[in-house]
């Protein structure tokens, strides 16, 4: 058995060899699952609950989560590699070094603590669950759930993750080191299985201004990371942007005579012609952009849950009246 065949969980028949440490593998997730509607409704509560773990974006006067929720999953679920079929959320391993020390989750840990109150109220409910729904729901508030000709267009969640007891192995999944940004962005898009589409709507993800300090940039392009539309694409297409650095020494842009700022990632979208132009079409189409990041969000977050060489134990689709709150683990995306 070699590497490439990725965790035990893609291996099917009588004939499968012993599962191999480097196949990172996790315990089973536990048989009882709490009541997702539940803890869905303790997660909204904290999107604007104070903590002093961290403080949240200002929205409106109020404390705001959201947008580190949403990071906190996508930090979690992009390390997901169709190369190798490792990473992901599944296992929560970003709780753990070496994960939890890479510059680019800095502070990540204090944003899993503001959710700790919530963890400590479902004996069953894995770290990995919670941080894919926490996410999850953040976008969803975000988008407002917008709909098109009465069809609904709500974010999903697939429960039934378990946690890993250490990051063991994961060093593999460190960010890479390119020579540009626009191989960055290429070459990321390919490892995780993204279309072109996918990676650009996932740019638009929600950013938050306070993260974006603590990193050591200026600011982010909105002083409201609670809506999650199209504004993203009309700024950056909009705007004229210089290069310039952080206080910090980071390299960034500043919107000419705003106090708007984008990062390298960004500039790059704009700059590549096949990128741009799927830009151009969501800043046109805010219920495209929608629709189309709910996809491309629901893929990342459950890239990693296998079942068999090929197929996926959340690809089943669920009814309409299907709400969070289901018991079974595995197998079925439920409507948050």
């Amino acid at each position: 058995m070699t590497r490439d065949v990725g965790p035990v969980t893609r291996c099917i028949g009588s004939d499968v060899s012993p599962v191999q440490e480097f196949q990172m593998p996790l315990p089973p997730p536990p048989a009882q699952q709490p009541c997702f509607a539940k803890v869905r409704a303790d997660i909204v509560k904290a999107l604007n609950t104070p903590s002093r773990a961290i403080a949240g974006d200002s929205v409106d006067g109020q404390p705001y989560y959201g947008a580190l929720f949403s990071t906190l999953a996508w930090q979690c679920a992009s390390t997901f590699r169709q190369t190798d079929y490792f990473g992901g959320c599944n296992g929560a391993r970003i709780r753990f070094p070496p994960q939890s020390k890479w510059p680019a989750n800095k502070g990540l840990d204090k944003v899993l603590q503001v959710l700790h109150p919530v963890k400590a109220e479902y004996a069953t409910l894995t770290y990995a669950d919670l941080i894919v729904l926490a996410g999850t729901v953040a976008v969803d508030q975000a988008s407002g759930s917008v709909k098109d000709n009465g069809s609904d267009n709500g974010f999903s969640f697939c429960p039934g993750r378990a946690d890993a007891s250490d990051g063991k192995g994961t060093e593999t999944l460190a960010p890479r080191n390119y020579s540009t940004i626009a191989i960055e962005s290429r070459d990321n898009m390919v490892v995780q299985g993204l279309y072109a589409w996918e990676w650009v709507a996932l740019a638009a993800r929600p950013r938050s201004p306070v993260r974006q300090q603590l990193l050591g940039y200026s600011g982010s392009w909105t002083t409201n990371p609670s809506n999650l539309t199209n504004d993203y694409f009309k700024v950056l297409l909009g705007e004229d942007w210089q290069q310039c650095k952080s206080a910090k020494g980071l390299d960034e842009y500043k919107a000419i005579g705003k106090a708007l700022y984008m990062i390298p990632a960004d500039i790059a979208l704009k700059q590549d012609k096949e990128f741009s132009a799927i830009a151009k079409e969501y800043a046109a189409d805010n219920s495209k952009f929608v629709r189309e990041f709910t996809a491309a969000w629901t893929k990342v977050m459950n890239a990693d849950r296998f079942d068999g060489p090929a197929g996926n134990v959340c690809n089943s689709k669920p009814s309409a009246t299907k709400v969070v709150g289901a018991s079974s683990i595995g197998g079925s995306n439920v409507v948050i």
